[in-house]
């Protein structure tokens, strides 16, 4: 199959199972019209998949944005930050704290 330039994978996707239907009757069309739904729900779930990925880094950076603030609100405060934790007496999170993203 030549692939288009400017046509959808969706549409690509319908093109064969049109194709496919007209070849095979009403069974066909059936079997193609599941496989064209269902491959269309995996790209949607990839692309929430993708979109929350996003999300979560938004958030991470802003989490971590707000960390060196508060670390050097702190320290122009002149509040001592824990040498082995990284935290401060208050237990918020200095410049130090780690987050881990799961993709």
């Amino acid at each position: 199959m030549i692939h288009r330039p400017g046509k959808t994978t969706l549409s690509v996707l319908i093109t064969l199972a049109t194709a496919a239907a007209a070849r095979l009757g009403r069974a066909g069309t059936t079997l193609a019209t599941a496989l064209v739904a269902a491959r269309a729900a995996g790209a949607e779930g990839r692309a929430r998949v993708c979109a929350a990925a996003l999300a979560w880094e938004r958030e991470r950076d802003a989490a971590d944005a707000l960390a060196r603030q508060i670390a050097e609100a702190e320290q122009l405060l002149g509040v001592p930050a824990s040498p082995d934790t990284g935290t401060t007496p208050s237990g918020s999170a200095g410049p130090r704290a780690s987050h881990t993203a799961v993709i």
